[in-house]
């Protein structure tokens, strides 16, 4: 969350443009698609640790060779 959207929040709201429902659902939305990202952030570093598992179980041999 960026202060200019807080900011640009406030402005709609002083001119009417939001009011108080509206403000919570943008936020909700704001913080769910936070959520996904970090989501697909962990999904990535755990395939990445599971690899790296897997690799060290490996003959060292086998992974010189490719």
């Amino acid at each position: 969350m960026s202060a200019n959207l807080i900011q640009l929040w406030l402005t709609q709201f002083d001119r009417g443009e939001i009011n108080d429902e509206e403000a919570e659902a943008s936020l909700t939305a704001e913080y769910e698609a936070q959520i996904a990202a970090l989501e697909r952030k962990v999904g990535q570093l755990t395939m990445e640790l599971d690899l790296i598992k897997k690799t060290r179980k490996l003959p060292v041999r086998a992974v010189l060779r490719g």
